[in-house]
């Protein structure tokens, strides 16, 4: 279980939109916005938590050929463009999923915020609340 003290809670918030508690846990955070976004849109999404973490684990821990001009693109974006890369990634991911990426920001903010800064092997590793 990964909590809202790994990261930095402030740009966190920045980039999903809404307040963070201090020690939150990151899953249930990204349960909870999957479900906000997914009501306000109508798409009443419940699992839309778990097919943006399965297909960010697919991109990051996995070299299936579907994400492979993303990883490209990715590991020609530095360190400082954050937005840049939650963007790239929710365009390849909304597209697999068939979701707006509207609905989907928040949740690849999310893991992108947790894998700068507890890095890839964690995150391929995490057992998310299953």
């Amino acid at each position: 279980m990964i909590r809202t003290d790994a990261v930095d809670v402030a740009v966190l918030e920045s980039l999903v939109g809404q307040e963070v508690a201090a020690g939150e846990d990151l899953d249930e955070l990204g349960y909870n916005l999957a479900l906000a976004h997914g009501d306000a849109q109508g798409a009443g999404l419940e699992s839309l938590w778990e097919s943006a973490k399965s297909e960010f684990r697919t991109l990051l821990c996995t070299t299936d050929a579907r994400y492979a001009d993303l990883r490209r693109r990715i590991s020609q974006i530095t360190d400082n463009y954050t937005t840049t890369l939650v963007a790239a990634i929710t365009g390849a991911v909304a597209a697999t999923l068939s979701v707006t990426t509207a609905l989907l920001t928040p949740l690849v903010s999310l893991l992108v915020i947790t894998l700068l800064r507890v890095g890839k092997e964690a995150i391929c590793n995490l057992k998310w609340g299953t």
